[in-house]
């Protein structure tokens, strides 16, 4: 597993849409290269992930380990509410689970994102009489 820094994620990201970029449905395609040419980095690390996982039934191994290792990355750093919402864990279980040969979809999975947007993030309730 890749323990990524947050360059070192986007220049995977970068990579997959090198190799892959002519291969993808329109749709995906425009949505790597915008988040590509945006000065924030976060947009392309959830663009990545929400995009691999939606596209996870034809990626190949190399692609299912990026996929299983951003969604690590951006859960342990609750990078747009990944964490909170349980999203990033759930996705990288997928991930997880077609590299051992599993099925790309099964009941209980993350539904696929309308968008390539973060999920919402709950507020967590604060004791402000602690």
């Amino acid at each position: 597993m890749t323990d990524f820094t947050g360059l070192d994620a986007n220049r995977a990201i970068a990579g997959f849409f090198g190799r892959n970029g002519g291969s993808l449905t329109e749709p995906v395609f425009n949505a790597f290269a915008d988040a590509l040419a945006q000065p924030n980095s976060f947009v392309l690390l959830v663009t990545g992930l929400e995009g691999l996982y939606l596209i996870r039934a034809g990626l190949e191994v190399e692609d299912l380990e990026l996929l299983r290792d951003l969604a690590a990355f951006v859960s342990a750093r609750n990078f747009s509410g990944y964490a909170a919402s349980g999203r990033g864990d759930a996705i990288r279980a997928v991930a997880v689970r077609m590299l051992g040969g599993g099925a790309a979809e099964e009941e209980g999975d993350p539904e696929q994102a309308d968008s390539f947007n973060p999920p919402p993030i709950r507020p967590i309730p604060l004791d402000l009489e602690a």
